[in-house]
């Protein structure tokens, strides 16, 4: 049987249908409230999002699982990890400006209602070793070990695209979003191959460098290195192979700041794609016991995306683009393969985002939108994690609408206990003891009031003399702008 994926759609028409209650609702729905066991601690992964960036998460979003986990008795804890240098200024290299980062978002432990904890420590070196015996590329992950320790995990995941593997959605939150700084390198190839060969290491184009006479970031590119492996000379550049530590930093400095004379191959792309969904099984092997079937892990795991702000970037960059598609909805399952198939069928669905990269490249709906945009279809990853026994490309959509009932509308709000009215009745009592005291000690004093003045103002103070006002500016705009004649009724 098609593993079922619940959706909700981004529509929200009534008390009950805000995207927090619906996820919420999902929770339940899809049956990941069975993933959390009293006294648990659970991790909520989630993608703190880069400095500048507008289309992260909303705090509300996040602080729904963990008030859905605390609910059933779990320890939840909001989490993500340190990363690479990928440019010359990210905002979240190490635990510390990633805290800040945090915040700058409103992750905070007050917003999100539980601990936030940067998962593989300080500057990224706190990690376990994973294997990953049926690994297409890799054999080992490393993922951080705040998450490894965790008694069980909450995949909540902001979909929408990415420039290296096409759609950033669940796979990646872990394949690469829950290892450590070496894991990241792991799945991005870094460590693959030799220089020579060039897979993760740069492309070295020399006749696209114009050097120290003519490149304006010449200095830079040199900085950024952390081992000083580049030397910028007066018309190209040179690399010291075996210094370079391959962080990765130049190509990303070249590819954005400067002439992309530093890149990569161009079949590391999709390899990049089918890495990232080893790490990501190496992640799950966490909770998997040797000899099970891949559902095992599903024991503990549950997935949860917001479809939503599907911009091409991803969360990594500091800026965001217009969405490739309108806001979709939310979705939940225990299967981590059918949840990132179903998004992008999804996207690939639903009308194109006006003025967006999407438009300018005249995409079509019903096309592989991410392809089109990326280059490389973000199924290579999603079928790489099918063949790792991780889950099923296929699946079964079942739609949920929230139902507009007494119950429903209080089972999330603030004090489901009380009505507004509830809550005001003391304060009301209250008045009524003040009325008492005023009235024994004097208090204000009443005064007769001209009756007719209200009238006589309004009319000849206010009514008349606005309405002339009025008129004359309607006037005024219908000379420019002719406006349609209002039918009498």
């Amino acid at each position: 049987m098609p593993e079922k994926v619940w959706f909700s759609e981004a529509r929200e028409r009534s008390w009950v249908e805000s995207k927090i209650y619906r996820a919420k609702d999902l929770f339940y729905e899809a049956g990941l409230d069975e993933c959390v066991d009293k006294g648990d601690y659970s991790a909520i992964k989630i993608h703190l999002g880069e400095w500048g960036r507008t289309h992260v998460l909303r705090p509300e979003c996040v602080a729904a699982m963990s008030d859905v986990i605390k609910r059933e008795g779990g320890r939840p804890f909001v989490t993500d990890t340190t990363t690479q240098p990928y440019s010359h200024c990210c905002s979240r290299i190490n635990a510390i400006v990633e805290l800040i980062t945090a915040a700058y978002h409103g992750f905070t432990p007050g917003s999100m209602g539980c601990p936030i904890i940067i998962a593989d420590g300080f500057a990224g070196e706190d990690d376990v070793v994973i294997q990953v015996p049926n690994g297409n590329i890799l054999k080992e992950s490393y993922t951080a070990r705040g998450i490894a320790e965790a008694d069980t995990m909450i995949v909540t995941t902001h979909g929408k695209g990415h420039p290296m593997t096409a759609y950033g959605g669940a796979i990646k939150n872990l394949g690469i979003g829950a290892q450590s700084k070496r894991g990241k390198y792991n799945s991005h190839l870094a460590m693959w191959g030799e220089p020579e060969d060039h897979m993760g290491w740069p492309v070295v184009v020399k006749e696209n460098c114009p050097g120290l006479k003519g490149c304006p970031v010449a200095d830079m590119c040199m900085r950024v290195c952390p081992v000083d492996a580049i030397t910028v000379k007066e018309d190209t550049v040179d690399i010291d192979w075996d210094k370079c530590y391959m962080c990765q930093t130049c190509q990303w400095h070249c590819i954005i700041m400067a002439t992309s004379a530093l890149k990569w191959r161009d079949d590391y792309w999709p390899m990049n794609q089918i890495a990232m969904s080893d790490a990501a099984m190496g992640t799950l092997n966490n909770w998997q016991e040797p000899g099970k079937e891949f559902t095992k892990y599903r024991d503990k795991v549950g997935q949860l995306t917001y479809l939503i702000d599907n911009d091409q970037m991803c969360d990594c960059v500091p800026w965001a683009d217009l969405p490739v598609a309108p806001d979709i909805g939310t979705l939940a399952t225990k299967d981590i393969v059918a949840m990132d198939a179903s998004c992008v069928d999804l996207v690939d669905q639903s009308p194109i985002g006006p003025w967006s990269v999407a438009d300018e490249k005249g995409i079509e709906v019903g096309q592989d939108r991410y392809e089109l945009i990326q280059d490389y279809s973000p199924r290579i990853h999603i079928k790489a994690m099918e063949m790792l026994k991780a889950g099923d490309m296929e699946y079964e959509l079942v739609e949920y609408e929230p139902v507009l009932t007494n119950e429903n509308v209080f089972k999330w709000a603030i004090d489901p206990a009380r009505t507004s009215g509830d809550m005001m009745r003391p304060y009301f009592a209250r008045q009524d003891m003040i009325k008492e005291v005023i009235e024994r000690f004097g208090g204000f004093k009443r005064v007769p009031f001209d009756e007719d003045w209200p009238k006589r103002a309004w009319k000849e103070d206010y009514w008349k003399p606005g309405m002339e006002k009025a008129k004359k500016m309607v006037d005024e705009v219908k000379k420019v702008f002719p406006l349609a004649e209002v039918p009498e009724k």
